[in-house]
């Protein structure tokens, strides 16, 4: 990460304020910490807004926000104008109360939400349309071992440590419900603390942005994972710039840069 981007120490240092852990050593040393994910929560939006304040910066304009999973708090906190801070306490409250019911895991594959889900056995659910061709299912482990086997299509394990994104996490909804309401109208702090429970529908949130009109999108996310899944899903419509440092927002050229 671009640690000479000025916002960023100060970014990193909250997040560890906030989990107990050095998120800036972890960042740069690696570690088993960043897996747990009321570390990782925090420290995703920290990187985020890191970037979003370089994306600023550089006059890059903004039209639309939206985001995958955690990434929905992001985007919702710097619309509403949140300070910093706030935005990683919430994702560190989130995290910790969708820590508190990890267990289970989450599986990628390579088919469409329909026919995954109509092929499902009991216990597992979808938990993310990543994008047309690209399906998250979620649940116990040995049934998604199992399904792995079963499912005519090819399939990957994700390294997270809970089933995200299921009724498995129901127990966390009002807890991070609360902690929502008290920075956001409760209208959007409801939607918030059902996405925990809820598929991400990324696919349809693309969709959704190439409607209005969106030309150019300008995808904070770490690694190449998210560029991928929004070029499979949008084709040539939109131009992608990846962010997954504050030092690469110079280098983004959309149209209608701000002076």
């Amino acid at each position: 990460m671009g640690l000479a981007f000025p916002a960023a120490p100060r970014l990193l240092e909250r997040a560890s304020a906030e989990t107990g852990v050095d998120v800036r050593r972890a960042l740069e040393r690696g570690g088993r910490a960043l897996r747990r994910t009321e570390v990782l929560q925090p420290t995703l939006v920290a990187v985020a807004w890191a970037c979003a304040e370089a994306l600023r910066e550089a006059g890059v304009p903004r039209h639309a926000s939206a985001g995958h999973s955690l990434g929905a708090l992001t985007a919702a906190a710097w619309s509403a104008g949140l300070p910093a801070d706030e935005a990683i306490a919430l994702a560190a409250e989130r995290g910790r109360r969708m820590a508190e019911h990890a267990g289970g895991g989450m599986l990628a594959l390579r088919a469409g939400a329909a026919e995954v889900a109509a092929a499902l056995p009991e216990g597992l659910t979808v938990a993310a349309e990543n994008a047309p061709d690209e399906t998250v299912v979620s649940g116990p482990k040995d049934a998604l071992r199992a399904f792995a086997t079963s499912a005519p299509w090819p399939s990957r394990p994700l390294d997270v440590s809970g089933a995200w994104h299921s009724p498995a996490m129901a127990p966390a909804v009002a807890p991070i419900r609360a902690a929502l309401r008290r920075a956001f109208d409760p209208g959007v702090a409801d939607a918030l603390a059902e996405d925990v429970v809820r598929p991400v529908r990324f696919v349809s949130t693309l969709e959704g942005l190439a409607r209005d009109g969106i030309t150019d999108l300008v995808l904070v996310a770490p690694g190449r994972v998210a560029r991928g899944l929004a070029r499979r899903t949008l084709g040539a419509r939109v131009r992608l710039h990846l962010v997954s440092d504050p030092a690469a927002a110079r280098a983004v050229d959309v149209g209608g840069r701000d002076p």
